[in-house]
């Protein structure tokens, strides 16, 4: 059985929720990925994993997100409010963007760029631990290349979210990643 949720997710303005998310248009759909301007990332709740997936309903300039959750287990109002703040977190629907363009705005380079770029955020790990580990295989490697290892750990160590035969992954959590032997990261294209 699959539970499902909605919640609407309002943004600091200008957010652009295409420009945002399409770094993962390319993405593994069993992990995270941008397609038909839907974004979808599995999120832990309160004991299980929810799988949000976020569309927008508002301007750049009014945003406005919804989320659906999807559950092998009840959703409950802790797990809408986990899944807000996961929300929040990857789209940093908080950070203000004003004091950047106020103090762009006389610069004709930058003018241009901002103007393309309207609205654009930069998306976020949802942990500081998942942030950490990204940073390290992302040193001095092709980005493409560091995404497939990232790939490959969350798939091969990652809880899984089946929903009526669909998965998804998570990103696994620090203990899980103590637990596998070094061996095993080599294998997902880890270095020593």
């Amino acid at each position: 059985m699959i539970y499902t949720g909605k919640l609407t997710v309002t943004a600091l303005p200008p957010f652009s929720f295409t420009l945002s998310s399409k770094i993962f248009a390319k993405g593994d759909r069993q992990i995270r990925n941008y397609k038909n301007g839907r974004f979808w990332q599995v999120i832990n709740g309160k004991e299980k994993l929810i799988l949000a997936i976020v569309a927008a309903t508002g301007t750049v300039d009014t945003p406005e997100l919804q989320v659906e959750l999807k559950s092998n287990k009840k959703i409950t109002a802790e797990d809408k409010k986990k899944a807000k703040a996961a929300v929040n977190t990857i789209f940093s629907l908080d950070l203000d963007l004003a004091p950047f363009y106020e103090t762009v705005k006389d610069e004709q380079v930058m003018i241009n760029i901002t103007r393309k770029l309207w609205g654009l955020k930069t998306l976020a790990a949802l942990t500081v631990f998942e942030a950490l580990i990204d940073a390290i295989i992302e040193q001095q490697i092709l980005m493409k290349v560091a995404t497939s290892i990232e790939n490959r750990i969350v798939n091969n160590f990652g809880d899984v979210l089946d929903l009526n035969g669909t998965v998804y992954y998570a990103y696994p959590t620090a203990q899980r990643l103590a637990n596998v032997s070094a061996e095993k990261l080599r294998h997902c294209g880890l270095s020593y």
